[in-house]
């Protein structure tokens, strides 16, 4: 029997030791394919609440998809095609300019099936090296004035698998930019970027890495790399792409129809500075962290469901009761004084009928029940955000398109924290850490996504914000609060009632246009045409237009 073992081991483990536990990167076009799959009910086993997932998940869901083709009931629209022959994340070829199947310097950017500048794989290490760079040019138009900025981006990236457990990786890069400063803020890292915005300079930069630990029911994670969390379509309310990267230790386990996830994560307050004397400047940052834990449930492959506990606190070193995932970190935090700012989410996903999917999200932020019979529900007690969506796959004549439609809704001053300044908001560094949405706000979305053709992937959509902002002097001192930005809590002397929308109400309708071509294994063409309306007491409008020629998803 143990003869018989150990030669099933030795022809099993070279299949098994090329499972690879690296991440996918969020911009690859597989999510949106594995999810439209999920929708129209061929593909109970995805859930795509947290992203991105690792390579060997996104292998099994493609392989199970695969063995279902035969089903009367499973139609794949070409589309699994395009993804094997571009995206194959089946693929154990060994195929790079310094590899064991060597290719031609100029051919990686143009070869179509996986292929690295370097890479090494036997049976127990697979190591891969790529250079990445972007070439982008942006457009602006502020009401009728017009600049233009350009900007390189240029790093690698560095992976290593050891048996089909750990990944380990590292990304690095450095930017320019050039000509207008101002519309080179559309890319998220040059707004967020404190070399660029405080010194003047005209560069940027960033980092990422992990090590990630992966078995069949668990999978540990200690790293800084984005991670997005959330039923949202177009809005993520726990963890968006909108703040700056974050290190975080992520814990999650999954067995039968449960799954437990947990997240402690260290987030960063903005430095304050002070004069303790006329010569120096004394410089502080305080300690800020977030905490995360979830249960979810999923009866049936088209229902799902979960509770989460947040909690967001600072000011001091990291409490263990919040790195404990076995506690109700509620009741926790008020035996440690009651000065953190604490949340309770309820998600919800259902696939009503093949091709239709509801989505919904409630976050309740220090809510006490027995003031909705006091106070009424537009108690300033009572903070919370709704989101509620649906996606419809094929819909009418768009065969291969996903329709979506999505509303949500934040109350006055939800994820802020009266008291306690910025290490209690819900924040990173300043950038909210869920929906770039401010408190006091509406917003519906919808969206129609699509191949137009097997390497063209288009993206159309509305976007119509309603606000009600805080009442600010021209230098904007806050003159009267209600309730419309995160940094700024409600007192004692706010009124108790606060009705949504109340204050200044500011208007935003936004329509856009993207598209991405796929040229090659590494190598990709964005564009983005968007325009902006925003209607207060000053009226003004404003377009971009954006182009991006990418090597390796920069």
């Amino acid at each position: 029997m143990a003869k018989r073992f150990f030669i099933l081991f030795l022809f099993l483990s070279p299949v098994i030791i090329q499972a690879q536990n690296e991440i996918v990167p969020l911009e690859n076009p597989v999510y949106f394919f594995l999810k439209q799959q999920h929708i129209k009910g061929n593909l109970p086993g995805y859930d795509d609440l947290i992203l991105p997932l690792y390579r060997n998940q996104v292998e099994n869901l493609l392989k199970s998809l695969e063995e279902n083709r035969t089903s009367p009931n499973t139609s794949t629209d070409g589309s699994t095609e395009f993804l094997q022959k571009y995206f194959p994340l089946k693929s154990q070829q060994n195929k790079g300019v310094f590899s064991g199947d060597k290719i031609p310097f100029y051919s990686v950017l143009y070869e179509s099936e996986e292929n690295h500048f370097y890479k090494y794989s036997d049976t127990v290490l697979n190591f891969i090296f790529d250079p990445r760079a972007a070439l982008k040019s942006i457009k602006s138009n502020n009401s009728g004035r017009d600049s233009v900025s350009g900007v390189m981006q240029y790093g690698a990236k560095f992976i290593l698998n050891y048996g089909d457990f750990l990944a380990v990786e590292m990304d690095a890069w450095n930017g320019n930019v050039y000509n207008s400063r101002s519309p080179a803020r559309e890319i998220r890292e040059v707004a967020q970027s404190l070399t660029f915005n405080k010194t003047g300079l005209k560069n940027f930069d960033g980092t990422s890495g992990y090590a990630h630990f992966g078995q069949e029911h668990l999978n540990i994670h200690f790293g800084r790399n984005r991670l997005i969390w959330g039923t949202g379509i177009q809005h993520k309310l726990i963890l968006s792409n909108n703040p700056q990267i974050f290190d975080y230790l992520n814990l999650d386990f999954k067995y039968n129809k449960f799954r437990y996830t947990f997240l402690h994560g260290w987030l960063t307050e903005k430095v304050t500075e002070t004069m303790p004397d006329s010569l120096n400047i004394l410089k502080v940052k305080q300690p800020k962290y977030i905490a995360v834990s979830r249960l979810g449930y999923n009866p049936s492959g088209s229902f799902k469901v979960g509770i989460s506990q947040i909690v967001i606190y600072g000011d001091r070193p990291f409490e263990a009761a919040y790195m404990n995932p076995f506690l109700f970190w509620e009741s926790a935090q008020r035996s440690m004084n009651d000065i953190d700012n604490s949340f309770l989410s309820l998600d919800m996903r259902w696939i009503l009928t093949p091709g239709l999917e509801l989505s919904s999200s409630l976050m309740l932020d220090d809510i006490h029940f027995g003031n909705y019979f006091i106070e009424g529900l537009d108690s300033r007690s009572n903070r919370s955000a709704l989101q509620a969506g649906l996606s419809v796959t094929d819909p009418l004549f768009f065969k291969g398109y996903t329709f979506s439609f999505e509303y949500t809704m934040i109350r006055p001053y939800t994820f802020s924290h009266p008291g306690y300044g910025g290490t209690t908001t819900y924040t990173n560094n300043g950038y909210n850490l869920g929906a770039e949405i401010e408190p006091n706000s509406v917003v519906l979305d919808a969206n129609l996504k699509g191949f137009v053709l097997p390497r063209l992937l288009c993206e159309i959509g509305f976007r119509f914000t309603e606000h009600g902002a805080n009442v600010t002097d021209s230098a904007g001192n806050l003159i009267k609060n209600f309730g419309g930005d995160i940094n700024h809590s409600y007192d004692y002397s706010t009124p108790v009632s606060t009705p949504l929308l109340d204050g200044e109400v500011e208007l935003t309708r936004t329509a856009y246009c993207k598209i991405e071509y796929f040229i090659s294994y590494n190598l990709s063409f964005t564009s983005l045409v968007r325009f902006t309306r925003f209607t207060s007491d000053i009226n003004k409008s404003t377009s971009t237009f954006l182009f991006s020629l990418s090597y390796g998803f920069l």
